[in-house]
């Protein structure tokens, strides 16, 4: 029980200051202390941190005494691993798709990542979810041949860090592109494909 507490407040913690530090105020901060190189560079910057202070957590994971829930034996273990590469390539097109260097934030000045003109995709990987990238990662973080407990607290937890993202990732895009967004909305799932489940209702531009 108490590997499952320091698990889940380790990446409470984390989500809070990843989120944060995505808002515009984290940004404009930024911006006020150390000038226009963070206007153009934040995202790799933050990129970069996230990455960095989430090593933590993948430390307190493998420190911690944990106990096999399941184990996927041979043939089975090569099904899952051939879908958890097909999320990999859905993750990658679907990003490749937005822009993989404004994704990565690999501007170095000769665009501003934040300030140019986007635009609504709603085709290819779009068409099939509104948030492809978070679907195949959720595929990639349950299929898994290994099952613990220290691997299933970190599954849901991540997993619903995930989904309140996307609730507020739903007010931007609401709130950039308006009523493109909620005819999109009525014609796209939200994460599950071939599904009605949160087409357009429950997450508003208010």
């Amino acid at each position: 029980m108490r590997n499952i507490i320091n698990i889940s407040l380790a990446i409470f913690f984390w989500s809070v200051l990843h989120s944060w530090l995505a808002s515009n105020k984290a940004k404009s901060l930024g911006q006020r202390f150390l000038g226009e190189v963070v206007s153009k560079h934040y995202r790799l910057i933050y990129n970069i941190f996230s990455i960095i202070s989430f090593l933590p957590i993948i430390g307190i994971m493998s420190l911690l005494n944990d106990q096999r829930i399941y184990f996927v034996t041979k043939p089975w273990v090569f099904l899952i691993l051939f879908i958890q590469l097909i999320a990999m390539v859905i993750i990658y097109y679907s990003i490749k798709q937005t822009g993989v260097m404004d994704f990565i934030g690999w501007n170095f000045g000769y665009r501003k990542a934040y300030n140019s003109e986007k635009t609504l995709q709603t085709d290819g990987m779009y068409g099939v979810v509104r948030h492809p990238a978070y679907f195949a990662g959720l595929v990639i973080l349950w299929i898994s041949p290994i099952m613990t407990v220290n691997y299933l607290t970190f599954c849901v937890c991540i997993s619903l860090y995930l989904l309140i993202g996307t609730f507020f990732e739903e007010r931007k895009l609401l709130r950039e592109f308006g009523e493109a967004y909620q005819l999109y909305k009525r014609k796209v799932p939200l994460l599950i494909p071939g599904t009605k489940w949160n087409n357009c209702r429950s997450i508003t531009s208010k």
